[in-house]
């Protein structure tokens, strides 16, 4: 305490510590003496023990983006690779530890195509320190896949459900028509390029997920690779049930994104145009333009997306009351 100790018969006394400096390899409990001297040379002292803690989270970055190639059991992922960069104050770079959840239960993990139609594609890798210190990132995953993946592969030109639905994943290269009722409990997801009908009599109950996606699905006889393209999707038919869709002229890039990201697309008319940003999760829309008149033409425009929370969104185009869709993913 700087000398404010002092004594009734000589004054200022001088205080030391046997050990004041401590760096990550003291990590633990430490005995440490305080002694007290006096101008005329008594001394006294004191001891205890001070707990030496590493509270320093690391540092890491992921990838931007990783391709991934799919096989039909799953391919699996180390987190490792998917590092661009780690340091810790205290542990090497080397002995930071990796894993796919908090809990750094999953040190690897297994991708199927699946995994890609319905999610993100947003993966969250976690690094850990010798000390229990974690922090996380987040890469944006893309596959291929060879014609032997064949549950991501449209089998038929057209499915109808309709009866009791059970959990189910049905893909179509045209449409999909539905006019059964789900189980409660059950997963339905339905993937089509052009439409998906849900008729009179469908109905699902509370504790059942249902997913459907319009996008483009390449037939099993085909061998090339999948072209994911926006579609415009119109208000939804209340009455029939019918979701239309065409395949307008719009881009989105970059995509994945981390600040800032364009979007271009082309009028032939003079039109009535707004832009939403919508969270796949549910967080929010955000309004980028409401009803802004814009002439015929090609229109470019770049979005600052610096706030947006890492995670995938929906880009949704207006013009004239027809939507267009297409996702686009933050990284960090």
């Amino acid at each position: 305490d700087s000398g404010s100790i002092t004594s009734s018969c000589t004054g200022p006394v001088a205080t030391a510590l046997s050990k004041q400096t401590f760096t990550c390899e003291n990590l633990g409990m430490w005995p440490v003496t305080l002694t007290i001297s006096d101008t005329i040379g008594c001394q006294s002292s004191c001891s205890t023990s001070v707990e030496i803690l590493d509270t320093i989270q690391p540092d890491i970055a992921c990838l931007e983006s990783e391709e991934v190639a799919l096989v039909w059991e799953g391919t699996r992922l180390l987190p490792s690779p998917l590092i661009l960069q780690a340091t810790d104050n205290c542990t090497n770079a080397e002995d930071i530890d990796f894993a796919f959840d908090r809990e750094f239960y999953e040190r690897s993990t297994v991708l199927k195509c699946t995994d890609f139609l319905f999610n993100s594609n947003l993966l969250s890798v976690y690094g850990r320190d010798e000390s229990g210190n974690f922090n996380s990132c987040q890469v944006a995953t893309h596959f291929e896949f060879t014609p032997e993946v064949h549950e991501c592969q449209c089998t038929a030109q057209h499915h109808h459900l309709s009866g009791i639905i059970d959990s189910t994943h049905q893909m179509a290269a045209s449409w999909i028509t539905a006019d059964g009722i789900l189980n409660p409990g059950s997963t339905v997801r339905l993937k089509a390029g052009q439409s998906i009908s849900l008729l009179p009599g469908f109905s699902a109950s509370a504790g059942t997920t249902f997913h459907a996606l319009i996008d483009d699905c390449m037939l099993l006889a085909t061998t090339f690779q999948q072209d994911k393209k926006a579609l415009a999707i119109s208000n939804f038919d209340s009455t029939t049930g019918e979701i239309q869709v065409s395949k307008p002229d719009l881009a989105l890039w970059p995509n994945p994104f981390r600040d800032k990201f364009s979007l271009a697309f082309t009028l032939d008319n003079d039109a009535s145009v707004s832009l939403f940003l919508h969270s796949v999760t549910g967080s929010g829309l955000r309004s980028i333009l409401r009803n802004h008149p814009l002439s015929k033409g090609r229109h470019h425009l770049q979005i600052d997306g610096s706030k947006f929370m890492p995670g995938a969104y929906m880009m949704i185009v207006e013009i004239n009351q027809k939507r267009t869709v297409q996702r686009i993913i933050r990284v960090q």
